[in-house]
This record gives structure tokens, C-alpha cells and sequence, in this order.
């Protein structure tokens, strides 16, 4: 069986990974142990890392790609991380696989590129092992694999946007909003989660607040998104001053909208249209060689 966005090829079936986009974030609290509570406009698209699996003799995990330095492969990684996970949540079920991981995007970036993966594999092995275990329910359980994991696993089931609350688990599922092009830029510097939440000098700021109404077109959503923010920006600034040459960089190529994703470094512009951002895409190019620039369109199910 192959779902959207699989393609089966030479024995192998292929799946991009997810790219998360935090449109807007708001950390809205703290737990008593220690966990910020956040609240989130997610959007995402199907063209991060490429993840392979086939049916093995014995597990096998192989790492490529032109980010593959900036990981291990061995127990720490997050695709070994997230077939364990199923293989001992599912013992009855499980077989031996072959995983390769072609690493695309870059380390630690604020766009869930390891939540991603080990979410790639969680559905295909929910999938391929015919499991009597729904999306919602195994997404609640790979929390312990991370907060970005559950919501990247409703974005392969669902391909659509999401509002998250909490630590990550309170996921709804928004039916009607536009697809939206972007263009996706990364500096080179990694920034560490944990990094920024420790510089993070408030925790209880105002909720987040948008009308579903507001993200049926482009730039309905771009003028909600001015009510809004990513409370994770100032201290992320701290760490990463050419945050701000990154989003005037946006800017100046014509991005109706630009903001830091997550933690960063990753930072999105929104554009009218797909050859709109491709342009602006080339522009940011030619003038920082070294960044990381790409061109998504989220996805979408109206």
C-alpha cells in the first residue's frame, strides 16, 4: 500500500519529510516541571528530508546528503530513535527494516527536521505493519520522541495546518486554509532549542488569538499574522545577531511577511505566489551564496 506523497521505487518506498513552519508562537506559561506551554499557528510542506525504507534482514540505518555531518547515526538519531520506539511499543508487529535518511535540510534550524524523519517513520511503519493503532493515538504516545513529533505525524496523515497548544500534544486540525508560498532561509547557524528557552526572560505572555476566517487567502492570513508573534525571537536574537539580516533580506526580495520559524535559525517570507517566492528565491541566492534558500508551498485541504 502507498499513500500520498510515497513513491515506490526499485524496491524502496521514498517519502519526503515534513518541514514545520511556525507561522506565529506564543509561549503562554510554564509547567511545574519545567516544560513552556505554547500556542501556535503550524503549517507545513512535504519536501524536507528524504526517507527511504524497504523490508531488511536485520535493522539497518544508512545517513547521506549534503546536511548529514551535522547528525550522527547511531542510537542518538531520531529515524534509529523512532523505529525503536515502534518496535518496542509493537513487538507483535515488528520486522526488521532498512532506513536511509538523505539529509536536506539543515541541523537544528526551527523547521522540526528530526521530528520530521522520526514522524516519516512512524507513518510508514504504522502503514506497512497494518497496525490497529490510529494516527491520534500513536501520535499521543511519540511525544516521548519529542514535542514536534506528534504534529509532524498529522501532517502526513492530514496535509493540512494545524493550531497547537500545550507542550505540543493539543493538536486541531484547521479544514480551511490556503496553500502559501514561501521561500525558507537559513544563515548556517545552528541554534539549540534548549539555548533558547533558557535566555527566554517571560513565559506568560497573552494567548493567541486568530479567526479561522482569516486564513482562507493569502493575504487575509498575512494581515492576521500582524496581530501576532514568535515570543522566541528576542532571545534567539541573542544568540544569533544575523537573525535580523536574514528577515531584511527577506524583505528587501518582496516577502509580504517575514518572520523567524521556532527557535530559528530558519527563518520564512511569505509570498503571492509560487513564481513570486521562486524569484525572490534567486534574488537572496545571488547575494548570499552560502545560505541556505528554498522555495515551499504549504500544505493544504480546502
Amino acid at each position: 500500500m502507498i499513500s500520498d506523497g510515497q513513491v515506490l521505487y526499485k524496491g524502496l518506498l521514498y517519502v519526503f519529510t515534513p518541514i514545520k513552519l511556525n507561522l506565529a508562537l506564543h509561549v503562554v506559561g510554564r509547567r511545574a516541571d519545567g516544560y513552556h506551554l505554547i500556542e501556535s499557528l503550524v503549517y507545513f510542506s512535504l519536501s524536507g528530508d528524504c526517507l527511504s525504507y524497504a523490508p531488511f534482514e536485520s535493522n539497518h540505518f544508512v545517513l547521506t546528503g549534503p546536511f548529514a555531518d551535522g547528525l550522527v547515526s547511531d542510537a542518538k538519531n531520531l529515524v534509529v530513535r523512532a523505529r525503536d520506539f515502534m518496535c518496542n511499543t509493537f513487538p507483535e508487529y515488528a520486522k526488521p527494516t532498512f532506513f536511509q535518511l538523505v539529509k536536506l535540510l539543515p541541523v537544528a534550524s526551527g523547521i522540526a527536521g528530526g521530528s520530521g524523519n522520526a514522524a516519516g517513520v512512524l507513518s510508514l511503519l504504522r502503514q506497512q505493519w497494518a497496525l490497529d493503532c490510529s494516527c491520534e493515538k500513536l501520535a499521543e504516545m511519540s511525544l516521548v520522541l519529542g514535542a514536534d513529533v506528534p504534529m509532524c505525524l498529522f501532517a502526513l496523515e492530514y496535509q493540512q495546518p494545524l493550531f497547537v497548544k500545550g507542550i505540543g500534544q493539543d493538536i486541531t486540525r484547521l479544514k480551511e486554509a490556503c496553500s502559501v508560498a514561501m521561500v525558507l532561509v537559513n544563515h548556517g547557524q545552528q541554534i539549540e532549542t534548549r539555548a533558547v528557552f533558557k535566555a527566554l526572560e517571560k513565559c506568560d505572555h497573552p494567548p493567541l488569538k486568530i479567526d479561522s476566517e482569516a486564513l482562507k487567502t493569502v493575504d487575509s492570513l498575512v494581515e492576521a499574522l500582524q496581530e501576532t508573534r514568535n515570543d522566541l525571537f528576542v532571545p534567539a536574537l541573542k544568540i544569533a545577531p544575523r537573525l535580523s539580516e536574514v528577515l531584511c533580506a527577506l524583505d528587501e526580495s518582496g516577502a509580504l511577511f517575514s518572520r523567524m520559524s521556532g527557535t530559528g535559525a530558519t527563518c520564512f517570507g511569505i509570498f503571492k505566489n509560487k513564481k513570486a517566492a521562486q524569484q525572490a528565491a534567486l534574488f537572496i541566492k545571488s547575494m548570499y551564496p552560502d545560505w541556505f534558500v528554498k522555495t515551499i508551498v504549504t500544505l493544504a485541504k480546502l
